[in-house]
């Protein structure tokens, strides 16, 4: 659940720089805004990444016990 909230929270920081990149006047701010886009962008990617992760070794972990089960029962 965290990682949904986190997710949103990197979410509205990236349009929020967005918003700081097209209304910037100097070159600092411009690339500062672009720079929490990016961030905050690769970050959400990284969440995704790193749920499939989870799910991929849970799902590994199932395939490993099955033949045990199944020893077990022969």
């Amino acid at each position: 659940m965290i990682d949904w909230i986190l997710g949103l929270f990197m979410a509205v920081l990236a349009v929020l720089g967005l918003v700081l990149a097209a209304g910037a006047y100097d070159t600092g701010m411009y690339t500062f805004g672009l720079s929490l886009f990016a961030f905050g962008i690769f970050f959400d990617f990284w969440l995704v990444k790193k749920a499939f992760d989870a799910k991929e070794e849970q799902a590994a972990g199932l395939a490993v016990a099955a033949p045990e089960i199944k020893a077990a029962a022969d």
